[in-house]
């Protein structure tokens, strides 16, 4: 009965998760910052289900949008209360993100 419906559930509903565990619909609105450099890479403003990893969308400064694996080797912080995220980006994954 409920096959292709989308169900919400309040935030004060959701099951409670195990440490280093996040909701990834918490990570929107989180501030991007890479974790070599100090740069702001954006804000997270979604996610895309791609079957394996999902992937961070990230809208940029210049109002691109970067693309993000959200992986533990990627992700080395996330502060939910401040609302940030440190990313240790692979190599060459800004330049694939590029226009």
């Amino acid at each position: 009965a409920l096959r292709g419906a989308l169900i919400c559930i309040p935030p004060e509903q959701r099951q409670p998760l195990e440490d280093g565990e996040v909701y990834l619909d918490d990570l929107i609105g989180c501030q991007a910052t890479e974790s070599d450099t100090k740069r702001q890479l954006g804000v997270v403003e979604g996610w895309q289900d791609t079957g394996a990893v999902p992937l961070l969308t990230i809208r940029t400064q210049s109002g691109s949008e970067l693309l993000v694996p959200f992986a533990a080797s990627i992700c080395e912080q996330i502060d939910l209360e401040n609302k940030l995220l440190v990313l240790r980006l692979p190599e060459g994954l800004l330049e694939l993100n590029e226009p």
